[in-house]
């Protein structure tokens, strides 16, 4: 005797059918529910992993980004090296000592001036670029870059204005005069940028290394900077 003839003798055809729709409504759920019971349980058990794969491509989008920083940063950096050490090769020549020009006041003079116009061609190019480096360089170590080129930048400036600043060279009457004041002024540019030149070069070669993790850097509230080895001097004339 199946179910529905069971329902009718006990409670009458419509009470039958209803009771056994019922019954079958429950014997369904008690199989479906355990069914998605399970697959809800094995959705979530994906879903960290899912998070963790989104969570990966984020952080690598992110280093990818920041490594692409850091390449134009080491760029920067490796320029402003680069035009300081010309820039220093020129200081060197226009403040070695020549002692066989005194016989040649013109030849020296002409040599001083092409040396000089030089080297302001070459300022001009790095105090743009030292402009520029406030972008790429931490704020700490670009304060005492910028510091140091405007002492340098000041010097080379006075040199070039009591020399040839305001001259016409062809039309220089008393060139062995204008030798005299190129020398004296040569002499005070060799002791001004010494100092400056060496610390501002070694900065960028502490803050290149310590982009590229060689060497550690870390602030401080004083000078904004701490130098793992022996730090460039800050040496005021």
């Amino acid at each position: 005797m199946d179910l529905l003839k069971i329902f009718s003798i006990a409670f009458g055809s419509a009470a039958a059918a209803l009771a056994a729709t019922a019954w079958l409504t429950q014997q369904w759920l008690n199989q479906q529910l355990p069914k998605d019971k399970q697959n809800y349980q094995a959705r979530l058990a994906q879903k960290p992993g899912a998070l963790k794969s989104e969570h990966s491509r984020h952080a690598h989008d992110q280093g990818s980004a920041l490594t692409a920083i850091d390449a134009q940063r080491s760029e920067k950096i490796l320029l402003l090296c680069s035009l300081v050490g010309d820039w220093q090769d020129v200081i060197r020549d226009l403040t070695a000592p020549d002692q066989h020009f005194d016989q040649d006041p013109g030849h020296a003079v002409q040599r001083y001036y092409e040396r000089a116009r030089k080297l302001m061609t070459l300022s001009d190019r790095l105090s743009m670029e030292v402009r520029c480096g406030a972008i790429f360089i931490r704020k700490a170590a670009y304060e005492l870059v910028a510091r140091h080129w405007s002492e340098l930048r000041e010097a080379t400036n006075k040199f070039y204005a009591a020399t040839f600043g305001d001259l016409e060279l062809a039309a220089a009457q008393d060139l062995r005069a204008l030798l005299v004041t190129v020398q004296s002024e040569r002499q005070y540019l060799r002791v001004a940028v010494k100092d400056n030149a060496d610390d501002l070069q070694g900065l960028l070669v502490y803050e290149f290394r310590a982009l590229r993790r060689v060497e550690k850097a870390s602030t401080t509230r004083g000078m904004g900077l701490t130098w793992k080895r022996s730090p460039p001097s800050d040496r005021s004339r």
